[in-house]
């Protein structure tokens, strides 16, 4: 047979059912004033850092989540606020119809374009 360790196993330690029921204990006690034990004591300290984490992250959480509702309340808003806008402004390309951009001059035609109107100033200024 072999000899039961006096280590405490890791199991053991972290058994929560087992550290719950001691943390109710050690409140109890604390409440009443006795005085604690040392495992006790370990307990209390761990569970109240434990909450207090669990505290933050909630805090955390919440927070996120607020803002979140509040930066997609703003989006709403926004894009309430522009759809009632009708405004398209007039481009250039939609004042030309399709014919006009099709008959496009190229440089040849711009050069004798330019040529035809030097002549007819000329004639008028005689």
């Amino acid at each position: 047979m072999k000899k039961p360790s006096n280590k405490v196993s890791g199991k053991a330690e972290s058994n929560s059912a087992f550290d719950s029921a001691l943390y109710k204990i050690a409140k109890n006690k604390q409440k009443k004033g006795e005085p604690l034990l040392e495992k006790e004591k370990e307990i209390l300290k761990k569970y109240s850092e434990h909450n207090l984490y669990a505290f933050l992250r909630r805090e955390e959480i919440f927070h996120k989540i607020k803002q979140d509702n509040i930066n997609l309340a703003r989006e709403e808003k926004e894009y309430k606020e522009l759809e009632d806008c009708t405004f398209e402004p007039d481009t250039y390309n939609s004042k030309r119809n399709d014919a006009e951009l099709q008959n496009h001059r190229d440089l040849n035609g711009f050069l004798n374009d330019q040529q035809r109107f030097l002549e007819f100033k000329s004639l008028n200024a005689q």
